[in-house]
């Protein structure tokens, strides 16, 4: 019943914001200039590509004029948070145990999902850079899309409404972060790799330990990241970059174990990837090239570097954990966690 609701709500929460996303393309249409917003006019004045190429005013018009510069850095940069557009699709599988036809429900939904991200990731990248102010100007705004409402809508009553219609997509976002949260650690747990008390549910079978301890280091590495940097609007993408760089590493990890099992054709399914091994290692490619460019940002900025050590700092957390804790147990193999007769602790899923 609990996870039946919750999905509910998350179809619902997508569904408003997918509703507020086509309103926004639609009002853009009248204010679209591709010219005059994105690639801009050879003057003095105005920039032209300068959001990619990281060039002040000054440099821009004293250097290579309409023909741009071979500088790649603001590319490298911009690489890294278009991956903020598709990070969560990997949550999908999550719910396979819940799903009575898994094997052909789980992946008609992701295919589904990532067909609608690229369509609205690309169109919100479009018309929010196509219109006043500009995609200079939107690339280094904090809120892009709710400015570009204010350029749509101006200053009305229709403008507050969405502006509030947008934390709705906020509202499906933290929801499914915290649900696969829970569940991931759970899991972990529930195997083995994790102590057991994370594996606690409730009566409803919710795994109430693993919500309050992903909860609790979430809200105390973003704390810890706060009073480090002192501001807030750079605590954002450096929160970006840390949960790409946790991303990145399970995108890796999950294709090289694809190719291990495809390789010595281990626990077969009845769904077979279209892309086979040569899409895996396709992945594999990007995902380095994603991982090269943050940490490239990292070690040239004051601000992205606090991403790159916190991640460090928690990969060699858990690389120390299970090295101690492998040398702890010998050879002995992990043990999942048996159900326990007052329903404490669950063998099998939520």
């Amino acid at each position: 019943m609990g996870v039946k609701l919750s999905f509910n709500l998350e179809l619902l929460f997508t569904v408003i914001s997918l509703l507020v996303l086509i309103v926004f393309y639609g009002a853009a249409v009248p204010k679209f200039d591709f010219n005059k917003y994105v690639l801009g006019e050879c003057s003095s004045n105005e920039m032209i590509w300068a959001h990619l190429t990281q060039l002040s005013i000054s440099e821009h018009v004293q250097g290579d004029g309409c023909g741009g510069s071979d500088d790649y850095d603001g590319i490298a940069e911009g690489l890294s948070f278009s991956l903020w557009f598709y990070l969560g699709i990997e949550e999908l599988p999550m719910v396979t145990e819940e799903i009575i036809n898994a094997s052909r429900d789980i992946p008609i939904g992701i295919l589904t999902s990532i067909s609608t991200l690229v369509v609205i990731s690309f169109l919100t990248l479009l018309f929010s850079s196509a219109i006043e102010p500009g995609a200079y100007l939107i690339w280094q705004d904090t809120s892009p899309l709710l400015t570009g409402y204010k350029t749509v809508f101006a200053n009305s009553r229709i403008l507050d409404f969405f502006s509030w219609i947008l934390l709705v997509g906020l509202i499906a976002s933290f929801h499914s972060f915290l649900f696969c949260t829970g569940r991931l650690l759970y899991a972990i747990s529930r195997d083995g790799l994790f102590p057991k008390p994370l594996a606690l549910v409730s009566s409803w079978y919710t795994p109430y330990a693993a919500l309050a301890a992903g909860s609790v280091a979430s809200f105390s590495i973003t704390t810890t990241l706060f009073y480090t940097i002192h501001d807030g609007q750079k605590l954002g993408a450096v929160m970006i970059n840390l949960a790409l760089l946790g991303a990145l590493v399970s995108y890796i990890l999950q294709c090289v174990s694809y190719i291990v099992l495809k390789v010595k054709r281990l626990n077969p399914r009845t769904y077979h990837s279209p892309f086979h091994i040569p899409g895996a290692v396709v992945c594999i490619l990007l995902c380095g090239l994603v991982y090269a460019c943050i940490i490239k940002e990292g070690v040239q900025s004051d601000v992205y570097i606090y991403s790159v050590i916190a991640a460090a700092l928690y990969y060699a957390i858990g690389m120390i954990y299970f090295f101690v804790r492998e040398c702890s147990e010998g050879e002995e193999k992990p043990k999942r966690v048996k159900r326990s007769k007052n329903n404490d602790i669950a063998d099998d899923v939520l």
